[in-house]
């Protein structure tokens, strides 16, 4: 916990000596961090660690579910840089509401840059691009239940302009929900069948 910033801090619930403590570790250095490492272990002994320990598993997986993110998000900049229209074709159906002539402009500048040997400016554009996207989908989120892949992943629902979508956190599939009730064989992941089950329980609501 020493090592964590001011932010992931106030997501643990940590009494005010025992935060106090933790802040003051930060700040010294040497002997003294090390006495005050021990003092921590000892505060720590004397309470009921189990809702730290659950806060500090769950900072970690958002942690991970971040770096996971960022490294499909590369390999969708890479693909849309190696394969253009169709991996841009990809982009959009995961992400329906991007700008196909905006992709096109920037992988078009991307090609010239890397060709050219010059600095992969529009690359990280693309990046930043894909991020905003994968950021805007996540707060489009309706307020409605999560649907566990059972295989480390979630489900969850959100609004588009093309209406209600799934989209799957695991493999990154975007399919509108009323085709994938009438066709539950379409998506080709078997992650995919208890979802679809679970949507048809709550079918009222997506209507």
């Amino acid at each position: 916990m020493v090592e964590l910033g001011k932010n992931a801090l106030d997501k643990i619930p940590l009494d005010p000596d025992l935060r106090a403590a933790i802040e003051l570790a930060q700040r010294i250095k040497k002997e003294g961090r090390r006495r005050q490492l021990q003092l921590i272990g000892k505060m720590l002994r004397q309470r009921d660690v189990e809702p730290i320990r659950q806060a500090l598993d769950k900072l970690k997986n958002r942690h991970n579910q971040q770096v996971a993110l960022f490294h499909k998000l590369e390999q969708i900049r890479d693909r849309l840089i190696d394969n253009g229209d169709d991996a841009i074709a990809e982009v959009l159906n995961l992400w329906p509401d991007a700008d196909r002539q905006q992709l096109r402009t920037l992988v078009r500048n991307a090609r010239k840059e890397k060709e050219g040997n010059k600095p992969p400016k529009s690359a990280r554009l693309i990046f930043q691009y894909l991020r905003e996207l994968a950021e805007a989908e996540v707060k489009n989120r309706v307020i409605f239940p999560l649907f566990p892949t059972g295989r480390g992943g979630e489900c969850s629902l959100s609004h588009s302009g093309r209406g209600k979508r799934l989209h799957c956190r695991f493999c990154f599939l975007c399919q509108p929900i009323q085709q994938l009730l009438m066709d539950p064989t379409k998506p080709a992941v078997a992650h995919h069948q208890n979802v679809i089950a679970r949507l048809r329980g709550f079918h009222h609501h997506l209507r």
